[in-house]
């Protein structure tokens, strides 16, 4: 078998909305990297690779290509961004074509689909179905299908190149290659595919692929002293007690530890490396927004927040008859859900300024998963 007469096309050019997490799926985290870059670090070690990824999506911003993959933008339908990468490909024998959203392929499904090509001219991977199906018409069984003949189908397929471009060039909208080449009348063999091969769809899917999540933690640790002309802010929320926190920005010493935390959490320095007391320009600026910016930080280096404690020191401003307000206003500043952040407050029992409502401290958590 020979790999130099092969080539092969990993689509991530699709929406990915089902997904959710505010990326296309191909991109998000799964494992310690991003999900598309474990098909395309297998194939790269075996054939050239072209990605064809969302026109217009700041892709960069969370996946780097191995060295020699090359990439290209997808068009309008899925065969759009597949003949885009095709002819980004040096036109060899044989192509695979594979799902970015499948990451759990191995090299022995790739090996039975490239034997399968090369003797049979088109090939792709399957699995028999195992459960009854049933025909459900508004809510009721209608019928019971036949399930003997039915094959669940993945991904790669693999074609002759020159074939697969010429069949696609002319082929009505279709969810695969293998439907063009049935509609233009090509035989198309099924070899055996991989149960853990599958595509993932939606979040519910993740644990299917027995991908660890990767952690990473860190602490953020703040205080400010309070002043009576100044409004009191914590945890970005605008609170009715007279007399709040002095500092070069708003003093929100919850949102200051916060920042902190995540930003530990991903080695990315501390909150004084991006907004120094020293600069003029964020002089009273507001704390959310430095959350906010730090938190993109932190999803631009590849990490999505998995929780977020805090625990604020201090006589006053009272956590308990505020906490919800608090809660939301974080997963708003976040962008994260609030089952993921919570907030309690302990005194010092009136020992120091802080027990004795001069002042306020936060103490911050944070747990990264990526």
């Amino acid at each position: 078998m020979g790999s130099g007469a092969w080539g092969a096309v990993v689509t991530a050019a699709g929406a990915g909305t089902r997904f959710g997490g505010g990326v296309p799926k191909q991109f998000a985290r799964l494992g310690g990297k991003p999900v598309l870059q474990w098909s395309v670090d297998l194939l790269s070690e075996m054939m050239p690779v072209v990605v064809s990824v969302p026109p217009g999506f700041p892709w960069r911003d969370h996946w780097t290509p191995p060295a020699g993959v090359m990439v290209v933008p997808g068009g309008a339908r899925r065969q759009d961004s597949v003949l885009l990468a095709l002819e980004a490909l040096d036109a060899p024998r044989f192509v695979l074509v594979h799902d970015g959203a499948r990451p759990g392929l191995t090299r022995e499904t790739v090996i039975r689909v490239m034997k399968a090509v090369e003797e049979h001219g088109a090939a792709i991977p399957g699995i028999r179905v195992r459960d009854t199906l049933k025909l459900v018409e508004d809510g009721m069984v209608s019928s019971t299908v036949e399930r003997g003949s039915l094959w669940m189908i993945q991904t790669p397929q693999g074609f002759l190149y020159d074939d697969l471009c010429r069949v696609l060039r002319s082929s009505p909208e279709v969810t695969d290659e293998s439907s063009a080449m049935e509609l233009a009348g090509v035989a198309v063999t099924v070899v055996g595919g991989d149960p853990r091969n599958l595509k993932l769809t939606e979040p519910s899917d993740v644990p299917c692929f027995g991908f660890p999540p990767r952690l990473s933690f860190g602490q953020g640790l703040d205080f400010h002293p309070f002043r009576e002309d100044r409004p009191m802010v914590a945890a970005g929320c605008r609170l009715s007690e007279a007399g709040g926190p002095v500092g070069h920005s708003d003093g929100d010493a919850v949102l200051h530890a916060a920042s902190d935390a995540v930003l530990a959490a991903a080695s990315l320095g501390d909150i004084g490396t991006f907004y120094p007391p020293s600069d003029p320009v964020w002089k009273g600026a507001d704390s959310s927004m430095i959350l906010g910016q730090c938190m993109e930080r932190v999803r631009r280096a590849g990490w999505e927040l998995s929780r977020l404690d805090l625990t604020l020191v201090g006589d006053r401003p009272k956590v308990a008859p505020n906490r919800e307000m608090m809660i939301e206003r974080l997963s708003e500043i976040l962008r994260a859900p609030a089952a993921k952040i919570w907030i309690k407050g302990t005194s010092t029992n009136t020992l120091g300024d802080l027990g004795r409502g001069r002042g306020f401290g936060c103490l911050a958590l944070a747990v990264l998963e990526a």
